[in-house]
């Protein structure tokens, strides 16, 4: 059966006055605020990934409205930016860290110019705090292009990390740059995660997708009329021919290579 849940996805949230030109994957804490505010108003439960693929797996079709809020990548930024308002309005949310970007240090390290990773001490606090973590490998390199054997390394040595970091299973996972294919759901499955979350775009989830749950895109544009659109069934009945083709089009990369 059919559950429409949707699984939004953040990457950077920043001050107003640190949002870039190019600000598609940005949004700011003010927007972020805004969006969680009109969500709540409208009557949606705030869950975890986790919860949502329990739903989705032994529930089926439900007529509770349930949003999930997904945070990949997981730099200093979403510290200092986007965990204080899901600690204010007390939201559950489901981050996936880069575990090569985590540092044993008292401060955040340089991992890229502009870009600060977290201290294992961080990232202990905020999932004490109740927001889920899942993995999202080691290097952020795609998938599709290692060996078997690197993936593995990249999957599991990152779900151990994290595992003794925080002190609980990591059993969510995504996919860097969205890239997968068979043989890397495959690992997946055998590394021990329940699901993973994909780029494919849309807001209704079926047993099947377990390991390609789609999501929507979240970014400053996403208010009033923009943000309801992805409640919607439309939004779901707009992107299926568009799925099908990029699904279609990553089942068949291991073919092609």
């Amino acid at each position: 059966m059919n559950s429409m849940i949707p699984i939004y996805m953040y990457h950077h949230v920043v001050t107003a006055g640190n949002l870039p030109q190019d600000a598609h994957l940005f949004v700011t804490d003010s927007t972020l605020a805004e969006q969680i505010v009109t969500l709540k108003h409208w009557g949606f439960e705030f869950i975890t990934l986790s919860e949502a693929w329990r739903r989705i797996n032994y529930e089926g079709k439900t007529s509770k409205k349930t949003v999930v809020l997904t945070f990949d990548d997981v730099y200093y930024d979403f510290y200092e930016s986007a965990f204080p308002i899901l600690r204010e309005f007390d939201i559950p949310a489901t981050i996936f860290a880069i575990s090569g970007n985590i540092c044993d240090g008292a401060i955040p390290h340089r991992v890229a110019p502009g870009l600060y990773g977290l201290t294992n001490k961080q990232l202990k606090e905020i999932s004490d705090a109740g927001i889920e973590i899942g993995s999202h490998t080691i290097t952020h390199r795609e998938l599709t292009t290692l060996s078997d054997e690197e993936v593995w390394v990249e999957l599991r040595e990152s779900k151990t990390f994290l595992e003794k970091i925080i002190d609980k299973p990591i059993t969510t996972f995504c996919y860097p740059r969205g890239r997968f294919s068979p043989r890397i759901i495959n690992i997946v499955k055998e590394c021990g995660y329940d699901c993973a979350v994909s780029t494919l775009r849309g807001n209704v989830h079926q047993p099947a997708e377990q390991y390609f749950l789609k999501r929507i895109r979240s970014g400053q544009e996403r208010k009033g009329f923009k943000l309801k659109y992805t409640t919607s069934s439309i939004y779901n009945l707009i992107n299926i021919r568009r799925v099908k083709r990029e699904t279609e089009r990553l089942f068949n990369a291991d073919k092609l290579g």
